[in-house]
């Protein structure tokens, strides 16, 4: 049995395949698997992963119509056969002893999952060090209940938006807690986000779970934007899962106030993304207009007060109370033109 078994979905990523893949087969801990999920991608990335598989007898290789992230994950996860699940994204790269690290320290301490430090790229070559702890640190039993809702987003009157890395990539997982529960991930789209779900169900399941400092996963900064053509559908999919996560977190967070100001930051994100899109001046507007007469706010607006909230995420959240569309856009432009 494999110690580690690495899924890594695969789409269009051909300029940085080589990258991902040859930083998983120098992990100094040998004893891994890979799973290459060729998710329908239109490259030369399906004739890659058939070649890397005929180099490396630990690669394993799927190839299937393009489904999306999540699902691509769910079909890695049928074929695993290691101790513990890790999850890769194939325009990112990790540490040479990345998985002998989280791996040793899985053993040492009897972990469910560990969660590691990691490389988080802000702009084209320009990395920031992100680690959540000073040392190593353990939650254990009903710990888990105190940690579940810190994936989620901070707490009231905390400046900081999140306390722990939501996603999957920073990690390795028990396999058998995946296998024995069916955990799987939701699609990215239907849900503005697979892991935050994933991390929540797994986490019920766990009895422990562990973070090292070591910085030892690097997330690439992707230069694609959102300017040519705007999803504003992705609004959608915030409100699903909000609305997902207001549920899976009912017993942790029964006022919902990290779900809630999860969707507050996201939505203020999506605000953002409107102002500095290459969409005409008028459909930023519509755009905008959208998202603050959503009637969701009724909801929010019951269960999250604005002063909860920094100063300048408190204004804007008054300001989409109020449904000032031109006043929401005036001040994600200045908030974009300060940073």
């Amino acid at each position: 049995m494999p110690k580690v078994s690495v899924i890594v979905p695969v789409y269009n990523v051909e300029q940085y395949f080589d990258r991902c893949v040859e930083s998983l087969l120098s992990q100094t801990l040998r004893d891994i698997e890979i799973i290459l999920v060729d998710d329908g991608s239109p490259d030369s990335c399906p004739q890659m992963c058939d070649c890397y598989a005929q180099k490396d007898h630990r690669i394993k290789v799927v190839h299937q119509p393009n489904k999306g992230l999540g699902f691509a994950r769910n079909s890695g996860l049928d074929l695993v056969t290691g101790e513990y699940v890790a999850f890769v994204d194939s325009d990112d790269y990790v540490s040479s002893n990345m998985y002998e690290t989280l791996y040793r320290t899985a053993a040492e301490h009897d972990c469910d999952v560990v969660y590691s430090g990691f490389k988080k790229g802000i702009a084209p070559g320009c990395f920031l060090d992100v680690q959540e702890v000073d040392g190593y640190k353990e939650f254990r039993g009903k710990q888990i209940d105190e940690l579940i809702p810190d994936f989620i987003a901070a707490p009231p009157y905390s400046k900081k938006e999140y306390i722990y890395e939501m996603s999957v990539w920073h990690s390795i997982y028990r396999a058998d807690i995946i296998k024995n529960n069916s955990l799987r991930f939701v699609s990215e789209r239907e849900f503005a986000s697979e892991d935050i779900p994933f991390q929540i169900d797994f986490l019920k399941c766990a009895s422990n779970a562990a973070f090292v400092p070591d910085i030892l996963y690097v997330y690439c900064y992707n230069s694609g934007s959102l300017t040519k053509k705007f999803p504003i559908e992705k609004f959608d999919r915030m409100k699903k899962l909000y609305e997902l996560l207001v549920i899976k977190t009912k017993e942790y967070d029964n006022d919902a106030l990290r779900p809630t100001r999860l969707f507050i930051g996201y939505v203020r994100t999506f605000i953002r993304q409107i102002v500095s899109s290459e969409q005409r001046f008028s459909t930023k507007i519509l755009y905008i207009k959208t998202v603050v007469e959503d009637s969701i706010w009724n909801s929010v607006q019951k269960r999250y007060k604005t002063k909860y909230l920094p100063i300048h995420q408190n204004i804007m959240l008054k300001l989409i109370f109020l449904k000032c569309k031109y006043m929401v856009y005036l001040y994600a432009w200045m908030f974009n033109w300060v940073r």
